[in-house]
């Protein structure tokens, strides 16, 4: 016959609370997150440029597919 202490260790363990993101608050509320793979070279290259800009690389590779698309507003360097 299990003993408390046995009866005790096979009930299933609590489910830890997710932890939220620290940076879901500063995301918009429009904004959504995502992967992408990238060849290695271009990746680089695509953080090399993002510094070189003053932004972050999610901020620059979203510049680029804005300008791509055809946003003509014009954005200030972001600030980290």
């Amino acid at each position: 016959m299990a003993t408390k202490k046995a009866k005790k260790a096979a009930k299933p363990a609590a489910k830890a609370a997710p932890q939220a993101d620290s940076r879901q608050g500063r995301r918009a509320p429009t904004e959504r997150q995502t992967s992408i793979s990238l060849n290695g070279d271009i990746l680089e290259w695509a953080r090399s440029q993002a510094q070189a800009d003053g932004r972050s690389f999610s901020n620059y590779v979203e510049r680029l597919l804005e300008r791509e698309r055809g946003d003509d507003k014009p954005a200030p360097k972001k600030r980290r």
